[in-house]
């Protein structure tokens, strides 16, 4: 019998290379928190962003409205309804009147539909205004938070992003 001699695998140290992880930076970090004790959220803005004031008189079924805008002429205006209509009522209604449906998404682990459009030849403004409404159902409310801005606008990747970001720090407070 023939024997076959392969050969003994030696093991060869090479050196430990530790690496560390470069912590990332919050881009959040300074940004500015609005709480609705009573509807019971926080959303946090950008520092260079301005929270309008709560509407005097609004309608019925709009329990809450709050507006956080860019100070700029080039504006991307964020918008936090509370509704007291059921969230199914406006999804169907709001992608009846945009003609797109919703996608449903997760903002802070919670169910979320997201419905998003352009609104062309408008005749209050000359501009084709994005839209990008996100509702979200708790305790019996509805939660709309919004995005508008002119969809020809140079800083529309920019707005979109800021977006998220101001999506991503909403949470309700219990």
């Amino acid at each position: 019998p023939s024997v076959v001699n392969y050969p003994i695998p030696v093991p060869v140290s090479s050196p430990v290379i530790y690496v560390s992880p470069s912590p990332t930076p919050d881009e959040t970090a300074n940004w500015k928190i609005y709480t609705n004790t009573k509807y019971s959220f926080t959303i946090e803005y950008p520092s260079n962003m301005i929270l309008g004031s709560e509407p005097a008189a609004p309608d019925p079924e709009l329990l809450s409205s709050r507006s956080i805008q860019t100070k700029e002429k080039d504006l991307l205006s964020v918008v936090v309804d509370v509704r007291s209509i059921p969230t199914a009522s406006l999804i169907a209604s709001t992608e009846a009147f945009a003609g797109v449906q919703s996608n449903l998404i997760s903002v802070n682990k919670r169910p979320a539909y997201k419905i998003e459009w352009v609104q062309k030849n408008r005749e209050i403004e000359p501009i084709d205004l994005y839209n990008q409404q996100i509702f979200i159902n708790y305790k019996g409310l509805s939660y709309i938070i919004s995005a508008y801005f002119d969809n020809k606008s140079p800083n529309k990747t920019s707005f979109l992003n800021t977006f998220d970001q101001i999506l991503s720090t909403f949470k309700f407070l219990q």
